[in-house]
């Protein structure tokens, strides 16, 4: 069985809707999403059902804020839907026999919270709204009188069907157990003390299981202990410091020669022992205490006595049939590679917890999970949803499995920040990847940071397995997300009587529409086109895609763009000294387009004939060059354009704004930036 879905109504940022449903998976369940959307909560709402231990009462921020109609008392109520699953035992069904609300396989049980005024009071209640004003501070009047009637508030958890009223046994809920690390946990206190602290309690288990299995060597133990207590009690009762106490209290008067008289008592027993053991941590050579361990290897020690204690086989259950394991971002001092190891082995290996749910906002924890085990919490138009992306994929489409495998396999650190984001902008190579950031800049600085908007490389032919993850005909996909894709266009040709496109620039398409066939557009686009419904304009409800439809690529795109701008020539060119020549030609027009021609052998297909002299063709000459001299190391001569544009950024609101290099950015790049930003 698994907790396979929980309601929540009127809780914290949940409100009274009856679509406040989330749905969880058997084993391990990764929430994520931004701030505010409900992952905590979620864990709040587990908290109050299934940890029988947890004596912390609710208060007036719990109640959601968004709460109008305040004639009857607001309740909060909790529901946990229990599914049976294939690994069923017989004591799964038992524990759960009388919350039955579905008997026929796969059976279902209820347990509701319920956290409502007694009907004793409502009438008290009922008659002090009624008194206050329907003014513009009636909310928060009735917020008040809420608060004050929380002090006679009670909360129960109901088994089965609510309306039948019957209280889920105490001792059944206790039959799971219910771990919850919070998010600024202690872990060497936790370790050491509290109500419950791990270590003790490991100790004291193996000391059971040592007496059980050595029962000999325990009485000689404990012989030995007594005899060893004896004789160290005797020399503390004679040694001379206590001796001094004795003729004090007589001094004092706290004791007489024959009456109160202190004295020291008591036998060593192996329990007394664990009492005093402390963890040590060994290093190469030496020992440490916890204490002067790092943070982060404390908190992977203290999940790992949890654990432990959750073992079936070494615990023999002990009256526990369910443990449940929540972790708040457990990311929390750890490296991302412990980051990414620790979820690798919660989802591959980890078998003694039945259920794990983790809050993260971590990229590293989601890279080490598939789809399906992570669930997107976001917030749209005031109101919580949650979306699991791994539902989003048909299982009997073969083009869908296809996709989610390669999601899946590419969910790397990197790409999983689509998940975290409120904006994306897909691009195809290296040099968008670098230099986007830096060009949304120039439209307005930080405006990618300030909308949690991330630029994300895909192959241009992978777009279409990503896109599904954000399209608004598809049920259960992340529409809270604007989504565009800068591609290239990539004109091609061929032959009339050949087979294959192949690649071409611009300023070719139909020169010889009598030898060659032509294509302006890469197909790519057109298939995404008609796949996601998307209109003239290649956008749909959440989805553009921005192109350049009489460019090529990037690079050749932003020359052709910027024909006259020097910060393009960087070291990392090739045939630097060329390509700053053509510049020249750009800016003082001091040589003919003809003599360019001549002297660079620029490309077989620009002729005198065929090539009009005019400014267009200038920059189109000087965009092929520029391609020409990147193409073999694009991603160095990306990041020295960047550092190029930076530079000249920082002249535009610094000493010298004179000095500013204006820059054009290409209509479909600003398009996309401006779409991703929520912008336009």
């Amino acid at each position: 069985m698994y907790i396979s879905k929980i309601e929540i109504k009127n809780f914290r940022c949940f409100d009274n809707c009856d679509k406040n449903i989330v749905e969880f998976n058997e084993g391990l369940n990764v929430i994520i999403g931004e701030n505010n959307a409900g992952k905590t909560t979620i864990l709040k709402a587990l908290q109050l059902i299934f940890d029988t231990d947890n004596k912390n009462g609710l208060n007036i921020d719990d109640f959601n804020k968004s709460i109008i109609d305040f004639t009857e008392p607001p309740e909060i109520i909790i529901q946990a839907t229990i599914t049976s699953s294939k690994s069923d035992r017989d004591i799964d069904k038992a524990l759960v026999a009388t919350w039955l609300t579905k008997l026929e396989s796969p059976w279902e049980a209820q347990l509701t919270y319920e956290y409502f005024l007694p009907e004793d009071k409502k009438d008290d209640y009922k008659e002090e709204i009624a008194a206050i004003s329907k003014d513009d501070k009636y909310i928060k009047n009735a917020f008040n009188i809420l608060e004050k009637y929380l002090n006679f508030y009670k909360s129960k958890i109901f088994g089965g069907n609510p309306d039948a009223n019957v209280i889920a046994e105490r001792e059944w809920l206790s039959k799971f157990d219910f771990q919850f690390l919070g998010p600024l946990r202690d872990a060497e206190s936790e370790i050491y003390s509290g109500k419950k602290p791990l270590l003790k309690s490991l100790l004291k288990k193996s000391l059971e299981e040592y007496q059980k299995t050595k029962p000999d060597d325990c009485v000689k133990n404990q012989k030995n202990l007594k005899d060893i207590s004896e004789k160290l009690v005797d020399a503390l009762n004679k040694s001379q410091k206590f001796e001094a106490l004795k003729e004090f209290t007589q001094k004092t008067g706290a004791s007489t020669h024959d009456n109160n008289i202190p004295k020291i008592k008591g036998l060593l027993e192996e329990k007394d022992i664990i009492d005093a053991l402390k963890l040590l941590i060994k290093k190469t050579g030496f020992e440490i205490p916890i204490t002067l361990n790092g943070l982060g290897y404390n908190n992977l020690l203290y999940i790992s006595l949890i654990l432990t204690n959750f073992d079936d086989e070494l615990n023999n259950n002990e009256g526990s049939v369910y443990p449940i394991l929540l972790i708040e971002e457990p990311e929390a001092h750890l490296h991302p590679s412990l980051q990414y190891n620790f979820m690798n082995y919660i989802h591959n290996k980890h078998k003694t917890a039945k259920q794990i749910f983790i809050t993260s906002h971590s990229t590293h924890i989601t890279s080490a999970v598939p789809l399906d085990n992570i669930i997107c919490m976001s917030e749209i138009n005031d109101k919580v949803t949650s979306i699991r992306p791994g539902l989003i994929f048909d299982k009997e489409i073969p083009d869908d499995i296809k996709s989610k495998k390669y999601i899946e396999r590419y969910l790397d650190a990197t790409k999983s920040n689509l998940l975290f984001a409120k904006g994306i902008i897909f691009v195809e190579g290296m040099t968008e990847q670098i230099l986007i950031p830096c060009l949304a800049d120039y439209i307005q600085d930080s405006i990618m940071e300030e909308t949690l908007t991330t630029t994300i490389r895909v192959d241009g032919s992978c777009f279409k397995h990503f896109l599904k993850l954000f399209d608004s005909g598809r049920e259960n996909t992340l529409t809270n997300k604007r989504v565009s894709c800068i591609m290239d266009t990539d004109p091609s040709r061929k032959m009339i009587e050949g087979k294959r496109f192949e690649s071409c620039f611009p300023f070719e398409l139909e020169l010889e529409p009598k030898k060659y066939e032509y294509r302006k557009i890469s197909p790519i686009i057109s298939n995404l086109k008609a796949e996601f419904g998307l209109n003239e304009d290649y956008e749909n409800q959440n989805i553009k895609v921005c192109i350049n439809e009489n460019g090529k690529t990037f690079e050749y795109d932003f020359a052709l763009d910027n024909p006259g701008l020097d910060l393009l020539i960087v070291d990392s060119c090739v045939n630097k000294d060329k390509l700053g020549k053509i510049l020249d030609y750009c800016i003082t027009k001091k040589d003919s387009i003809k003599e360019i021609i001549k002297k660079f052998k620029i490309h077989e297909g620009i002729t005198e004939e065929n090539w009009l002299i005019n400014e267009n063709k200038i920059k189109e000459c000087f965009a092929y060059y520029y391609l020409h001299c990147v193409k073999e190391n694009k991603g160095e001569a990306a990041f020295d354009l960047e550092n190029n544009l930076r530079e000249n950024l920082k002249l535009k609101n610094g000493e010298d704004p004179a000095s500013f290099k204006e820059l054009i950015i290409s209509e479909h790049i600003e398009k996309a930036i401006n779409w991703a930003c929520k912008r336009g």
